[in-house]
């Protein structure tokens, strides 16, 4: 049985040129918001006060719509959860190749894209979904995914600092939990996960010959260096630790700074949050890995998975107080804040300034202020923009590019 997701062929396949642009998720999306302005007045509603917010590929989702032209004016505010366009899964034109790799396993004639679509067409829904069956749902790459937004001069007309910088100016709240990746690395392997297993997999997929050629060995000393060497402990939770805490900036954390960064320096209201409270209730004892992991904010907030059955002790309880003061604060007024404190924006004196959200929320100055700067400036200076923006950060240039600021 397979799960449909915008983020399979159904929203994003694409042949790379007029014929299948791609992005028929983030259009329907954009139809959805003018849908709402339609019906939202006989409702009571006012379409002028859209909040309109995601997690993970929604959030991603949720900064294309506040940087395109075609839907940036339906709303009035963002919330994001875990997630932006500026990440390698967000955003990325292997989507081409592995939709034309579909297209071959369906058996198309591969002559032109217009055979390729006027197959696709013809080919009944579930032909598409048995071949992604017997796929695994996710890739072990930081990408993640193999069908996803690209860059397509249409729903994004301009090169990214352009649509930035005509971009309507929006509240925005991003949320990251501390450790987003930390659940990657697989229960059978906590006691006995080592040094080798960490090299190996940033060898395979994160510094990746056939993606990076000769630049892949010099990204790779400085990635063992910053990641593993780096204060080392000989023991399995260190390793799996690094691990978690390379694709967690990978795939969150360096992106999601990314985007916050350019809001304010446009001068966008952007509030930064942090969640590294583990509710004891949920947190499992056996695990070798501490931190809050993707998704940890959902049985605060929604009935999913069953996980909001698990009773709430006294410091979920004031947790789950503060978040939704704060959301529903910043929803009708756009200023997020709880009954103890106001939530701070981020600024040019403190790019990072964030609420560190607990039982009882404190302000930090700064969050992955070092790894930020290892992926903004030493990995581009060793693999070159182009490359990197080509693998692992797909719009590095435009954070390098207003760095001085």
């Amino acid at each position: 049985m397979h799960q449909i997701y915008l983020n399979d062929p159904l929203g994003f396949f694409s042949t790379g040129d007029d014929t299948m642009l791609g992005n028929l998720g983030l259009w329907d999306q954009s139809q959805a918001l003018r849908f709402l302005h339609e019906i939202l007045p006989d409702f009571g509603g006012d379409p002028n006060r859209i909040t309109l917010s995601g997690h993970s590929a929604g959030s991603a989702s949720v900064s294309a719509h506040l940087f395109s032209p075609h839907s940036n004016q339906l709303f009035e505010r963002a919330a994001q959860f875990s997630g932006s366009l500026f990440t390698e899964w967000a955003i990325n034109e292997d989507v081409v190749e592995n939709s034309k790799n579909l297209a071959k396993e369906l058996k198309c004639e591969m002559s032109s894209s217009k055979s390729i679509h006027e197959c696709i067409k013809s080919k009944p829904l579930d032909a598409i979904l048995d071949i992604l069956d017997k796929q695994p749902p996710f890739l072990k790459s930081p990408r993640l995914t193999a069908f996803s937004p690209r860059f397509d001069r249409d729903f994004f007309p301009n090169q990214f600092d352009e649509l930035i910088r005509k971009a309507p100016k929006k509240a925005t709240l991003n949320f990251v939990m501390n450790l987003e990746s930390g659940g990657i690395v697989k229960k059978e392997m906590w006691k006995t996960y080592k040094k080798e297993d960490l090299i190996g997999y940033i060898r395979d997929y994160v510094s990746v010959e056939h993606e990076l050629g000769r630049r892949s060995s010099p990204l790779l000393i400085e990635l063992l260096d910053y990641y593993v060497n780096r204060n080392e402990k000989e023991e399995p939770s260190y390793y799996m630790t690094r691990q978690c805490e390379l694709l967690s900036d990978l795939q969150f954390n360096v992106p999601i700074l990314h985007e916050v960064e350019l809001k304010q320096k446009h001068g966008w209201d952007t509030y930064l949050v942090v969640m590294d409270y583990e509710s004891e209730p949920m947190r499992d004892k056996e695990s070798p890995i501490r931190g809050v992991y993707h998704a940890a904010e959902h049985r605060f907030l929604f009935k999913l998975l069953g996980v909001e059955s698990v009773p709430f002790d006294e410091n979920d309880k004031k947790f789950k107080h503060h978040i939704l003061s704060g959301i529903v604060n910043f929803i009708k007024k756009g200023e997020p804040k709880s009954e103890s404190i106001q939530w701070p924006k981020v600024s040019k004196e403190h790019p990072t300034r964030h609420l560190r959200i607990r039982p009882e929320p404190i302000i930090s100055d700064e969050f992955r202020k070092e790894e930020f700067y290892f992926w903004t400036k030493i990995a581009p200076d060793v693999v070159g923009e182009e490359l990197l923006r080509k693998t692992r950060l797909p719009l590095v240039e435009t954070s390098q590019s207003h760095s001085e600021l």
